[in-house]
């Protein structure tokens, strides 16, 4: 559960440093075939051990939802065809820089909320 934390908190601290690195990043990992095979296996990985090993915690249905949500995210990685995917990207890249930190806040929050819930409740 720490490294899920852990993940997830260094990913949102580089989407509200530095939106436009993350990005590219993301862009590049999502439209090579073996990155992102591999990043799809830890985003579901990360998912499905959030939806089972979080019962035990406060809020437990609040990271069921993020389970399923990043679930559902490594399936559209692995399902979705390159022109669709490319298309997305295409449509996220023209967003203004602060939604992306926004996206960043939020998963920094998330994973900071998690790891305060692991730690008083796990």
């Amino acid at each position: 559960m720490g490294l899920t934390c852990l993940v997830w908190g260094v990913g949102g601290l580089v989407m509200t440093i530095l939106p436009m690195v993350g990005f590219a990043w993301i862009q590049r990992s999502v439209l090579d075939n073996w990155r992102r095979f591999w990043i799809a296996y830890v985003l579901m990985l990360m998912g499905l051990v959030l939806i089972v090993g979080t019962t035990s915690l406060q809020g437990f249905w609040l990271w069921v939802a993020c389970g399923g949500v990043a679930v559902a995210k490594a399936c559209f990685v692995l399902g979705a065809s390159t022109s669709f995917r490319e298309r997305v990207l295409h449509k996220v890249g023209t967003w203004p820089v602060w939604l992306h930190r926004g996206n960043g806040v939020i998963s920094l929050i998330f994973a900071v909320l998690l790891a305060a819930d692991v730690m008083l409740h796990g």
